[in-house]
């Protein structure tokens, strides 16, 4: 693995990728990944057939999805912010 690491490392360095450009990309792809993970986890999470006798509770769920919220808000709240350039 170190030496994978090493050799994509020393290919980037050599394509001449921005490093600051990869690091808003990853950003970008967190904040819009991490709202749809939360929404698959809680529909997970109360489905009987996946959980079998022992699904989430409803208020487990009704925090899941305050969570995918909030998150989806900050996550539109940067993607705008940084389309604005702010």
């Amino acid at each position: 693995m170190l030496v994978a690491s090493i050799a994509l490392a020393f290919a980037v360095t050599l394509a001449k990728v921005s490093v600051i450009g990869m690091l808003l990309a990853a950003s970008v792809i967190g904040g819009l990944g991490t709202p749809l993970g939360l929404v698959v986890l809680v529909l997970f999470g109360r489905d009987r057939s996946v959980m079998g006798t022992e699904p989430i509770s409803r208020k487990l769920a009704l925090a899941g999805w305050t969570v995918a919220l909030v998150v989806s808000a900050f996550g539109a709240f940067f993607v705008v912010a940084s389309a604005f350039g702010n």
